[in-house]
């Protein structure tokens, strides 16, 4: 009797729920229909009530269909905004300390904040609006939040120092000679007896770095906290580490194994398409290409910092193969938005030769004459 009652109760809930759906249904189709309606050569725009010539398939006229796509386009910009800011405050990110104050309305933006191009609000399109932070530490708010073409958006943050001297004072670098691109393998060292750490009953505890002390000739003891779990019982501290480190990837042929392990690591961790790419095959390219980028013609460094050589894939639906990489700085290695299952085949976001040049024209033509977002904290490069 109760399974009985049970299944009546489920096929009622079941046709509230359809009858709901439909209703929305009818109530979308609707709005779409008085959007996006059949349209008439000249008539009455259902936004702005202008008798004016609408555009093709649409009861909206030119500007106001353009309008609408644009809140379409940023609403979500603003939710993902309003997310991450929700997601430092509960985590306790400082942040998220700061009221995040951005509306529609400011984000009302035609061009470029850095450099001054039209951007485009539409999706996997080139050119295409995103939001950047000038100072990363700070969360989004009016002050501390531009909008940019999304090629300069990426980890590699670009600022207003390194947009000109990319784009509008770029006049060409000279290539590398061949003695400057040494990519031989270091010369080991001998290996030694390795002498264990001291550990002194302090409170808190030290412990004694063999290397500095190697280094100063005399006993330098350090807190416990200044070793790593890894290399505590070998007597290094991390100072010591991280400048052993930096030697080692520091030259070219160190820059290019970390570059090769992170791409067949990311290969397999995506796209499942890890390739062939060899370190030998990374030489050869840095040759051929003698030491430049392969977008802009700009002098690729192997050490941390600005304009740092980086592996680029030409086609992100293919794996790391010799004939599907270049080498770029790591400024203009930026997430290809191409790759995506759902994405056009003329979907845009990454950087290529002609898109840099387009930059420069743009930006050499404008002379700089229209003011842009200054960010007082990284105006320096």
């Amino acid at each position: 009797m109760q399974q009985g009652r049970r299944s009546a109760n489920a096929v009622e809930n079941c046709g509230t729920l359809a009858t709901r759906i439909i209703s929305h249904s009818r109530q979308q189709s609707r709005e779409m229909k008085r959007l996006f309606g059949e349209a008439t050569a000249t008539g009455t725009c259902t936004n702005c009530a202008d008798q004016t010539p609408l555009a093709e398939h649409c009861l909206l006229c030119a500007p106001c269909l353009q309008q609408y796509r644009r809140e379409v386009f940023i609403k979500p910009l603003l939710q993902q905004m309003q997310h991450r800011h929700k997601k430092w405050k509960d985590a306790g990110d400082p942040r998220g300390n700061e009221l995040c104050d951005i509306t529609l309305d400011s984000m009302r933006v035609e061009t470029c904040a850095l450099t001054g191009m039209p951007m485009v609000t539409a999706p996997y399109s080139h050119w295409q609006m995103s939001p950047e932070r000038k100072d990363p530490t700070r969360g989004y708010t009016t002050d501390n939040v531009c909008y940019v073409i999304l090629e300069l958006n990426h980890a590699n943050q670009m600022t207003p120092a390194k947009v000109d001297f990319a784009f509008t004072s770029f006049s060409g670098h000279p290539p590398y000679d061949t003695s400057e691109l040494d990519c031989t393998a270091p010369r080991r060292g001998q290996c030694g007896a390795v002498t264990m750490p001291v550990l002194q009953r302090d409170n808190p505890p030290k412990v004694r770095c063999n290397v500095c002390t190697k280094r100063a000739g005399v006993d330098v003891w350090k807190p416990f906290t200044d070793f790593a779990a890894a290399t505590v019982t070998m007597g290094s501290c991390k100072s010591c580490k991280a400048v052993r480190n930096m030697a080692v990837s520091g030259p070219w042929r160190g820059a290019f194994s970390n570059i090769l392990n992170d791409a067949r690591l990311s290969a397999r961790r995506h796209t499942r398409k890890v390739g062939d790419l060899t370190l030998d095959q990374l030489i050869a390219k840095l040759h051929g290409q003698r030491g430049l980028c392969f977008y802009s013609d700009m002098r690729m460094y192997s050490r941390k910092g600005h304009w740092r050589v980086s592996l680029e894939r030409l086609n992100s639906a293919v794996g790391y193969t010799d004939a599907n990489t270049v080498l770029v700085c790591q400024e203009f290695n930026v997430r290809d938005r191409s790759g995506s299952p759902n994405a056009p085949p003329t979907a845009g976001g990454g950087w290529s030769r002609p898109k840099v040049e387009t930059v420069r024209t743009f930006m050499k033509n404008a002379r700089m004459q229209e003011p842009r977002c200054q960010w007082n904290c990284l105006n320096k490069l």
